[in-house]
Parts: structure tokens; sequence; C-alpha cells
């Protein structure tokens, strides 16, 4: 059996993976090429972001994520009502998502403490600069991406919460569930960094937090209210 995870920012559809992870905005399916690709599990995200204020896309932007290898896509480029940018990144399922599966699964763990409600909901911002690794965990410390003390745990929008939606897959040969939230940049607030995303078990300060996922994407700076919509989705195939 394959897992799959995929995780999508802003009603954007999420990329596939063995366990893969997608984040968007709008509609996006990844090339499948993330983390693990000649694994039968491997992990990817799409990415997308609002900027309701724009009319024209920020076409030196653009060309400046280019040069560090991410090709965003706008949905809009001149006289525009609002600009939705979207990118297909690589995100990361961890040595203590895989053990949180079987500790679900199965009734038992391997390293991690993990009980019967260690369920994967909660999706958390980072503005951190850390690359992702299998070996990343929720307490890992400032040099990890998704880890508590890089996660944004202020009260300005981009606080870590449960997914906002969470859909159950429909019986078959696939089944997919969906998690997803929009966040909203409060009217005062700004952001210059956000660029990690991660897949929680518990809130920060909850029972028992471990990371699930965790992929990057920008840097991108938000504004007061900019949205930023996190989907998950996760596919199981016989």
């Amino acid at each position: 059996m394959v897992l799959v995870p995929l995780l999508v920012i802003g009603g954007g559809v999420g990329g596939y993976l063995a366990y893969a992870g997608t984040v968007g905005v709008v509609s996006l399916t990844p090339a499948g090429t993330g983390t693990h690709v000649t694994d039968t599990t491997r992990a990817q995200f799409s990415v997308s972001i609002k900027k309701q204020g724009q009319s024209f896309a920020d076409f030196a932007w653009m060309a400046s994520m280019a040069m560090k290898g991410e090709y965003w896509s706008a949905s809009c480029y001149v006289f525009c009502n609002g600009i939705t940018y979207t990118l297909d990144p690589t995100t990361v399922i961890t040595n203590q998502g895989l053990d949180v599966e079987q500790c679900l699964v199965f009734g038992t763990s391997t390293s991690d403490t993990c009980t019967h409600d260690n369920y994967p909901t909660v999706i958390g911002l980072s503005e951190s600069t850390a690359t992702p690794a299998i070996t990343d965990t929720y307490s890992g410390g400032s040099g990890q991406a998704c880890s508590s003390a890089n996660e944004i745990h202020d009260s300005n929008g981009l606080a870590d919460v449960v997914a906002g939606t969470i859909t159950a897959g429909t019986s078959g040969s696939t089944i997919t569930t969906t998690l997803a939230n929009t966040f909203t940049v409060a009217a005062s607030q700004s952001y210059s960094g956000v660029q990690a995303t991660g897949l929680y078990t518990a809130l920060n300060g909850g029972t028992n937090p471990l990371l699930y996922a965790c992929g990057t994407f920008g840097p991108d700076s938000l504004s007061g209210g900019n949205q930023l919509t996190i989907t998950w989705t996760i596919s199981r195939t016989a």
C-alpha cells in the first residue's frame, strides 16, 4: 500500500506522494519531483499566496525566485484585481511522522512517545531558512525549519491551527483525505519571510506535539489582509 500526503496553499490542488504534500492558493498539480523521488515514499507540495492589492505581477520578485530554482506562476500579470502566485516546492515526511503512522495504525512506535489521539491535523507556518530533513522533530530547536522554536506562535493571523476543513475520502482503490486552512494576516501586521509549513499532531503547548511533515517555499512577504491557504491531501492507493 502506498501512502500519499499532498499540501496546497490557497485553494489549490496539492501534489502527490507515496507520502506527498502540497501547499497552494490556486489549482496546481505538482510534477512529481520532490524529496525521495527514487523511493516509494516521497513528499512534495504546492504553495499559493494571494496578494489582493496588486494590479501588476511582481516580475522582479519572480525573477529573483527563479534564480533560486523556484519558478512561481501568477494568476494574472497586468491590470489585475489581486494576484495569486503559485509554486511547486518540496516537502519532507519526517521519521517522526512515519512513527506516528505506525502508532496510529499498529499501536506501536519505534522512538517517539505516541498516543491514540496523535492525529496530524494541525497546520503551522515558519519564517525559518533551515532546510527540512527527515530527522527533524517538533522539539528539534532553532536549526530545524518546522520545529517549535521556529513555528509562528503570535496572534497576528499565522499562528498554528487545527485544520479548518477536514474532508474524508470515499472508499475505492485510492482514498484521498484533505486538510485545509486559510490564514489571514492581521491588518496592522506584516511578515517579511514566511517560507516553511508543517503538519503537526498537536498545537504548540498541547499534549505531545509531533512533527509529521515539513516543507519550504518562498520566502514570501505578507502584509495585512493577505491570505495564505494550506491544503494537505493524503492519498492511500492499494
